[in-house]
């Protein structure tokens, strides 16, 4: 690479030489590629990635996961690659192997043909210009490459965002190859890489309550959601269950919403009941809190068949539905009274 640089800036040819130098800091001839990526199943299988004291008087690009050990349960993961104690960047261009059978990428921008990751921090910004941005999901490669044109960067920032979509329970790495870092002169940048592992487990504790209506005798319908994207709706007991999950929201038209936490669980494939919790009836205007102008749209459709209002699901807007949401006045959403 020196001898690049010097033949590239003494040569009487030195507009043509740097443009050649910059070209080939961001884009290595084949012989730097260094891995043969037809054979990545095997080398998953055979090796993993190296341990590395971190040492950030140096550069460092790193991979970041959310967490190491998802469950397939939470069907997605989240991670970064990020550059720790940089100087004077301004060209980056860096590829990021896994296993597609443990895990794929999702695409984040679906305006654009094929598979993207997110590019953040520094190349988030106007001032840069995304060089590469590919994903093979069928071999497991990400392919990114980007500049800041003239300008430069020192310090620390996240370079892309991944979301991850967990394919099948196993253990992938998820390695940094053919990193290179320039400078605005098209000098390279020192750097040292740090690598993940990822090890999908087939753990899947199930979260279960029961959500009741107030002012009904039947309690289907009510939608539960999870963090993660999980929907369901309970039985007419008011029962529900889903797997995994952080927080969990009730909501139902006409009542106030309910939250929960979930707490960790106490074993493997773990049942945790959250317990039972009962919907507050007015909230017809469906911004959780019950107020005049919900007693006022009810007031407005007394006997009638309005879905909406008829809070007691008997078939007709009276006074029981208007005691109810009267009763509730003020109340505010969501609930988080669970009693077990």
């Amino acid at each position: 690479m020196k001898f690049l640089f010097e033949q590239a800036t003494q040569s009487r040819y030195q507009p043509l030489g740097m443009v050649f130098l910059v070209i080939t800091l961001i884009f290595p001839y084949p012989f730097l590629k260094g891995i043969d990526k037809t054979t990545l199943p095997l080398f998953f299988e055979k090796s993993e990635p190296k341990a590395i004291t971190p040492n950030y008087t140096t550069t460092v690009v790193k991979v970041n996961l959310t967490t190491a050990t998802p469950s397939l349960c939470d069907k997605t993961n989240h991670g970064t690659v990020s550059l720790v104690n940089v100087s004077g960047l301004s060209a980056v261009r860096f590829e990021v192997g896994y296993d597609p059978n443990v895990m794929q990428v999702v695409d984040a921008d679906s305006k654009q043909a094929g598979v993207q990751v997110s590019p953040t921090g520094i190349f988030s910004t106007s001032a840069s210009f995304i060089v590469q941005n590919e994903v093979d999901n069928e071999k497991g490669w990400i392919y990114f490459a980007a500049t800041l044109g003239e300008n430069s960067f020192s310090g620390n920032s996240d370079l892309i965002s991944i979301n991850w979509q967990l394919q099948n329970t196993g253990r992938t790495g998820v390695i940094l190859r053919n990193v290179t870092l320039a400078t605005v002169d098209g000098l390279a940048i020192s750097t040292i890489t740090e690598d993940s592992l990822v090890e999908v487990s087939p753990v899947c504790d199930v979260v279960a309550g029961v959500v009741m209506l107030q002012g009904r005798k039947e309690h289907h319908g009510i939608t539960v959601t999870d963090t993660i994207g999980q929907r369901t709706t309970t039985d007419s007991d008011g029962h529900f269950s889903f797997s995994g999950g952080v927080s969990i929201i009730a909501n139902y038209p006409g009542y106030l919403s309910a939250t929960a936490e979930v707490p960790p669980a106490i074993a493997t494939n773990d049942v945790i009941n959250l317990g039972q919790i009962t919907l507050l009836a007015g909230d017809v205007k469906a911004d959780n809190v019950i107020n005049i102008f919900d007693l006022t749209y009810m007031a407005g459709r007394m006997n009638s068949q309005d879905s909406l209002a008829d809070l007691n699901g008997d078939g007709i807007v009276n006074i029981f539905d208007l005691a109810l949401a009267g009763g509730n006045y003020q109340r505010q959403g969501p609930l988080t009274d669970w009693q077990k």
